[in-house]
């Protein structure tokens, strides 16, 4: 059985650490299993106050069922957004598909680290042993192998949406991983 990484990726307000900052959380593993949420009780009118947020994320961030952008989300079924106590228990159980991943991945992943545990208020009595307590950083891997950032594959459509971003994540690891092991 292959050892199972996952690769996380979130979206946030950057001056709101708190549980409103977080407007979406994007999860993909090495054996195909993805998880999208988004947050129900972010602090969405502050988002749409910071113009890089207007621009590259928010557009990104849609009801699939009824096409309401991210400014409606409170009014968007139950299905389509999540509360934080939600958002903890479909988290968890991702984290235990086919066992707790061995290794979490993200690209300059200190703040997706952070907003993934602060889903339990950084409490780690509170927090499921599940719940990674540290990851490998992308970057950081590119520095260690001497690989520059301009030999990347190049993310296509999705920039700035949390799962296309960890499914980006991805194929920089298993790019890394062929320049590492040739």
């Amino acid at each position: 059985m292959t050892e199972r990484r996952v690769f996380l990726d979130c979206e946030f307000i950057p001056e709101r650490t708190d549980n409103a900052g977080l407007l979406t959380i994007g999860m993909t593993d090495n054996n195909g299993n993805s998880c999208y949420l988004t947050n129900r009780q972010a602090d969405w009118a502050h988002a749409h106050t910071i113009p890089f947020m207007r621009l590259a994320v928010l557009p990104k961030i849609f009801c699939a069922s009824t096409g309401q952008g991210a400014a409606d989300v409170e009014n968007w079924p139950d299905h389509e957004a999540s509360t934080i106590l939600e958002m903890r228990s479909v988290v968890a159980d991702y984290f235990l598909l086919g066992g707790a991943p061995k290794t979490t991945y993200a690209w300059c992943g200190a703040s997706d680290l952070f907003r993934l545990q602060g889903l339990w208020n950084h409490n780690w009595t509170m927090m499921p042993r599940q719940i990674p307590h540290w990851f490998q950083d992308l970057e950081g891997l590119l520095q260690i192998y001497g690989i520059s950032e301009s030999d990347l594959p190049v993310q296509g459509q999705g920039k700035h949406h949390a799962l296309a971003d960890a499914h980006h994540d991805k194929a920089v690891y298993d790019y890394i991983e062929r320049v590492r092991t040739k």
